[in-house]
């Protein structure tokens, strides 16, 4: 697990430091930008927070999630504790949906802690901290898990 979470690092550095010296993540208009031959992208996103919202995981991607402005609370739990499957997995976006989870943990992040999330990993993202709803500017890099 350490050589895994050393390698996203360097990636992470990687793919971050490229982008970000071409990119300003404030003005950079929404939407998705793709960072090389090996199939990562990132996606621009900008909106409200909100009080609730159903876990998604995905099977092929690696998430690194990095608020600019703003900040949320992101729920994690093993996706073994995902419960109430909505839909079957869409191989096309990478997704699949859960109405709840029996055990998760709550991560702040903001501009100074981004989260890394694992295909064992259903997450809730974009949640009101201490049930405030406010805006929030992201970058989702997504890493193929093919390439670690």
């Amino acid at each position: 697990m350490k050589m895994v979470l050393s390698e996203i690092s360097q990636l992470y550095r990687r793919l971050v430091n490229g982008f970000l010296s071409e990119n300003d993540p404030m003005t950079l208009p929404a939407g998705r930008y793709d960072l090389g031959a090996d199939g990562a992208f990132v996606l621009v996103q900008e909106y409200e927070t909100k009080s609730g919202s159903v876990f998604e995981a995905h099977r092929k991607y690696i998430d690194i999630q990095c608020v600019v402005s703003g900040q949320e609370y992101i729920y994690v739990c093993d996706i073994h504790d995902a419960k109430g499957r909505l839909a079957d997995y869409d191989e096309v976006k990478d997704v699949e949906f859960f109405a709840s989870a029996s055990e998760c943990t709550r991560i702040l992040a903001d501009s100074d802690n981004p989260v890394v999330l694992f295909p064992c990993d259903a997450h809730q993202p974009c949640m009101s901290v201490d049930g405030i709803s406010s805006h929030v500017r992201k970058l989702v890099f997504k890493i193929p898990v093919n390439c670690i």
